[in-house]
């Protein structure tokens, strides 16, 4: 093995190394921000954003043909539509198997918020079924 090519992986490596495991469940391809719906859960769980981030919600229940939502309630548990003190209100509508939807946080919310969301499909069924949206 050439001492370029040994030098050339080991930068592939340390850059692969560098730049996995994004927190906050960043997209870090454009800043975004992704939940994903998988097996019945939301994750990640808690998602961290912060004010004004552009949310992509992806529903990969591929294996069956689950239709899910990502709406926003006044407290975990509930599932009703609402909004948590402080928080704000997003509905998604249906988001098919294999689609997205996007969630806008507004600009100007205080930094600790926690907005629970909910899926109106499925309510208490999913894996985590209040899972938060947290402003950083």
């Amino acid at each position: 093995m050439s001492r370029a090519t040994l030098v050339g992986g080991l930068g592939i490596l340390v850059f692969a190394a560098c730049s996995s495991g994004s927190s906050g469940g960043t997209s870090g391809t454009t800043g975004g921000y992704t939940i994903t719906i998988s097996g019945y859960k939301f994750s990640p769980d808690p998602l961290v954003v912060p004010a004004g981030a552009t949310i992509t919600v992806q529903n990969q229940d591929v294996s069956s043909t689950s239709t899910h939502t990502c709406s926003s309630e006044a407290s975990a548990g509930i599932y009703d539509g609402g909004v948590a003190p402080g928080g704000f209100f997003f509905d998604t509508g249906n988001i098919d198997a294999g689609t997205s939807a996007t969630i806008s946080v507004p600009a100007g919310l205080a930094s600790g918020t926690k907005q629970p969301y909910f899926c109106h499909q499925h309510t208490g069924m999913m894996l985590n079924p209040d899972p938060v949206i947290q402003i950083q």
